[in-house]
């Protein structure tokens, strides 16, 4: 007899911590700017396995994910603040991208049933 591997649940994170976080990018300081987006990229990890969970990625998503994990690579490698700022806020462009063409796609799904 097989045991069964009980399949991991991850949690849809909340939208409106999302929100409290992009309250805090209004700064005139560009360090406190980059920590807040990664900040940002912390939430969208947890959003991207949420995503990741619910089904299979269309081509056009998996290109979108390839792109936003080079650009969120290339501000990690950086010391320049205003290319880290850039190359984050590219990652975090995507990543939105991803999460709601995915949102849509799941949308339809349920209200063709």
């Amino acid at each position: 007899m097989a045991a069964r591997v009980k399949k991991t649940k991850y949690l849809r994170p909340k939208s409106k911590e999302l929100r409290q976080i992009y309250k805090k990018l209004i700064t005139t300081s560009i360090v406190e700017r980059v920590a807040v987006l990664c900040t940002v990229l912390q939430w969208y990890d947890q959003a991207m396995d949420y995503v990741i969970n619910k089904g299979a990625f269309d081509q056009d998503q998996l290109k979108w994910v390839t792109v936003a994990n080079k650009a969120r690579k290339q501000g990690l490698g950086t010391n320049n603040e205003h290319e880290k700022e850039q190359s984050f806020r590219t990652a975090i462009r995507l990543y939105e991208k991803v999460c709601r063409s995915e949102e849509r796609r799941v949308g339809k799904e349920c209200r063709s049933r």
